[in-house]
């Protein structure tokens, strides 16, 4: 497996940080309110964070 780039690793990392506070957004705002909006969000936050990982996955396997 080759090293990731400096640039694409800060990269995911900021994207990953981000998507992470998101998600601890949405699981504050679902312990005030519990409904079909807010599980909707939860969601998207770890379909956004499975997506990231998945691109840190895929630049890993690529050949320098």
């Amino acid at each position: 497996m080759m090293p990731v780039s400096d640039n694409l690793t800060e990269g995911i990392r900021l994207d990953m940080e981000q998507a992470c506070a998101d998600l601890r957004r949405a699981e504050a705002a679902q312990r005030l309110r519990d409904d079909a909006a807010v599980r909707a969000r939860l969601l998207a936050c770890r379909a956004t964070i499975d997506a990231i990982l998945d691109m840190w996955n895929d630049a890993a396997r690529r050949p320098g």
